[in-house]
């Protein structure tokens, strides 16, 4: 592929994840990620009568405490200075905007990882855009004058 397309893919695969990160934040409200199961017991309490199966979002299950919204929106947040720090790659040339992106990245990989079984398989998404967009970003010519 050329450096042209390579920095096409990374663009729009970059801009993905922001996108997919910024959209956990209503998903968390709107989307049901746990099943739920609830048994009724019998007269004698040793049956069970009836079994209800349904489902809940993260907020109904987690309450929508301000920790939980800040930890939705950290992906979101990681995922915009990623995407900064390669836009300066890319347009600028600046090899401090690549430290930034990987720094970003790693971040959301040990949240990723430390919040795995609820949250987290949401957020590997964003994680792999991440990833597979740093790894095509063409570092562009440095400009003089440019910060």
């Amino acid at each position: 592929m050329k450096k042209t397309t390579h920095g096409r893919w990374a663009f729009a695969l970059t801009s993905a994840s922001v996108a997919w990160a910024l959209a956990l934040v209503p998903a968390a409200f709107i989307l049901p990620v746990y099943g739920t199961v609830t048994f009724r017991a019998g007269p004698n309490g040793a049956h069970v009568s009836a079994v209800q199966h349904g489902s809940a979002t993260l907020v109904a299950v987690n309450g929508a405490s301000p920790r939980l919204l800040i930890l939705v929106a950290i992906p979101a947040a990681l995922a915009a200075i990623a995407w900064i720090g390669l836009h300066r790659l890319c347009t600028r040339g600046r090899m401090s905007g690549r430290r930034i992106a990987t720094s970003a990245i790693a971040v959301l990989f040990v949240l990723t990882l430390l919040t795995g079984f609820s949250i987290g398989a949401e957020m590997l998404p964003v994680l792999a855009l991440l990833v597979i967009g740093r790894a095509l970003t063409p570092a562009g010519t440095p400009q003089q004058g440019l910060v």
